[in-house]
């Protein structure tokens, strides 16, 4: 989550290479994790995906950001579809 925000922030800043850096740096696994409990890390792997498809767009990269965003695309869905009274649009609003 910190190397998210330190991506956002960047961004803000007008490092757009930095930004793009640090939001890869969040979405690469470390060295030696193994799976453990992916459940948790999906919600924020998946925030994170949107973002990089963003930096990588700041970046002029488009192809690179369709890819990243479809990915944060289909993870979103399967939490949805895993529990949809948290992942819907309209649960959301309550």
């Amino acid at each position: 989550m910190s190397l998210n925000n330190l991506a956002n922030r960047r961004s803000e800043n007008g490092d757009r290479p930095g930004a793009l850096a640090a939001i890869e740096e969040a979405v690469t696994p470390a060295p030696g994790t193994g799976p453990g409990r992916p459940a948790v890390y999906t919600p924020d792997l998946a925030m994170s995906l949107n973002n990089l498809a963003n930096r990588r767009s700041e970046n002029g990269d488009r192809p690179g950001a369709l890819a990243a965003i479809e990915e944060a695309v289909t993870l979103y869905r399967a939490l949805a579809e895993a529990a949809p009274a948290v992942y819907t649009p309209t649960s959301r609003c309550r």
